[in-house]
């Protein structure tokens, strides 16, 4: 294993960390400056126009806009990125932000409270390409562990330092990350093999055939039950304990994108322009929306509603029964609600949409952001293609 970066005795978080903050008040008080009368105001060349009626205004990250969405800054790190590096993954493993940096294979940890650097690892070979890290906490049988695996290998770190402390191999090829459900990772393999892979003995538990490739990461459907679906558009729930499938069915087309939990319901999204809505218990569909167009993206469930991103069609609300609430031709990304109303991310912008209507209420520039991810908090992490995290909380 080559040298990590950690040897070259990076700047102390705590500068940067100033260094950061203090440009962010730049920021801020251009902002303020050209809402102070006798300034210039209005729209501006690097703006965004989100609708005919609505302009993303205010600088990245701007507290006084961000405001308006009913977020506030917390932090911002900068990974300082190698111009040939990129954020392939992030993951908000309970205190940590663990970031995954590719083609190089550096996995970083933040402390997701202070958003100070906990450490930097290399994990792999210049060939391997790493996926989602996951985590077992403090109640596990073996103690609180983070695991990452490439394609062919399963990493186990302590996550305290970072430190490699095993390396297993996999049972087939897979073409994403996993999902940890006791002692077993259960992955989909690019030739249609699902398995699950005991995480201390190292060996599969259990093997099952799908039809096609599986390319959308497995999703946890109740306390022992996983749900696969691949790309012949195959689908099935299995116990984790025994192998067993539950149900196993079929849709027209195939299933990229992962499904999500809501209510006693499965969504699946599929690329036959369909977002199946599956009796966890039983498989039966509960309802099923028509798009459109293909369903590349997962939904979100919120209470009793599901925002539904289309592929060049705009966002869609469905309620429980899967009739549509509303339309909108925003191309946007749901990530989460909050007293506010529904945050999404668009195009170098992050909005406030009103939930009741679909309408665009507020718009703050975001150039740059690549993906949101939200925590159980109700606090979002961006980041960014040039390597920056930007922790959001919730106003009060």
């Amino acid at each position: 294993m080559r040298l990590s970066r950690d040897d070259a005795a990076p700047a102390p978080m705590s500068a940067r960390f100033s260094v950061l903050m203090s440009a962010l008040a730049a920021v801020s008080l251009g902002l303020v400056l050209t809402t102070t009368p006798g300034c210039a105001a209005g729209e501006r060349s690097g703006d965004v126009r989100v609708s005919p009626n609505l302009v993303a205004t205010g600088g990245p990250f701007d507290p006084i806009a961000l405001r308006d969405l009913g977020l506030t800054v917390r932090w911002i790190y900068d990974l300082e990125l190698a111009s040939s590096e990129g954020i392939t993954d992030l993951e908000i493993l309970d205190d940590l932000v663990v970031v995954v940096e590719g083609p190089d294979n550096f996995v970083t940890a933040i402390d997701v409270d202070s958003g100070q650097f906990a450490w930097k690892r290399l994990i792999g070979l210049d060939l391997e390409t790493l996926y989602r890290p996951m985590r077992a906490g403090d109640d596990s049988l073996n103690g609180d562990r983070i695991f990452i695996n490439s394609s062919s290998r399963f990493f186990t770190l302590d996550p305290g330092t970072g430190r490699l402390v095993g390396v297993q191999s996999l049972e087939a090829p897979v073409t994403a990350g996993g999902e940890l459900i006791g002692d077993f990772a259960i992955f989909g393999a690019a030739k249609g093999l699902a398995f699950a892979h005991d995480i201390d003995a190292g060996y599969a538990k259990w093997r099952y055939r799908m039809t096609g490739r599986l390319v959308a990461p497995p999703v946890r459907a109740a306390e022992n039950t996983v749900f696969l679906g691949d790309e012949a558009g195959t689908y099935v729930l299995i116990n984790v304990g025994s192998g067993d499938p539950a149900f196993r069915n079929d849709v027209f087309g195939p299933i990229v994108a992962s499904a999500a939990v809501h209510r006693g319901d499965l969504l699946v999204p599929s690329v036959d322009r369909s977002l199946y809505a599956l009796d966890r218990n039983t498989g039966n569909q509960s309802w099923v929306y028509r798009a459109d167009s293909p369903l590349r993206e997962a939904p979100l469930s919120v209470g009793r509603d599901v925002y539904l991103p289309t592929s060049g069609g705009g966002l869609i609300a469905l309620d429980s029964r899967g009739n549509v609430r509303w339309e909108t031709t925003l191309q946007a990304t749901p990530i989460l609600a909050n007293h506010r109303g529904l945050v999404a991310l668009g195009r170098d912008t992050l909005l406030l949409v009103d939930p009741d209507n679909g309408d665009a209420l507020q718009a703050v520039r975001a150039p740059g952001v690549a993906a949101a991810t939200a925590a159980p908090d109700g606090s979002i992490i961006l980041r960014t293609t040039d390597g920056r995290l930007v922790r959001l909380d919730p106003t009060g």
